[in-house]
């Protein structure tokens, strides 16, 4: 006889990683990175990521290391070039799926209004 196995909560390291991850893409320039890198296929240079942005390079630096030190993207040198690259495309895939989600709201209310 198949018993249904109970749902598996992950454990409390889980959501506290997801928190992490969570408040290094809450500021709306490091989630403007993570959507051009997304929409590049995964790498810029930093360079292009500065000029698309619009940001000091300083700035610039302060965003990529807070999203670098949870894990959220990877950078390696190439001469004096920094690249920056998605750790996980399922990162940009989320962050089109909140997007996504908030269109959707944004519409609901809209028409609810209408």
């Amino acid at each position: 006889m198949n018993q249904l196995q109970p749902h598996s909560i992950p454990d409390a390291s889980a959501f506290e990683l997801q928190a992490e991850y969570c408040r290094a893409m809450g500021h709306p320039i490091r989630l403007l990175i993570l959507h051009h890198l997304h929409d590049s296929g995964g790498e810029l240079p930093s360079a292009e990521i500065l000029h698309r942005v619009g940001v000091t390079k300083a700035g610039l630096s302060q965003h990529l290391a807070k999203m670098a030190n949870v894990g959220l993207i990877r950078t390696r040198r190439d001469g004096r070039f920094l690249h920056v690259e998605l750790a996980c495309p399922e990162v940009g895939q989320a962050c089109e799926m909140v997007r996504s989600a908030l269109g959707k709201e944004a519409r609901f209310r809209a028409d609810s209004l209408g």
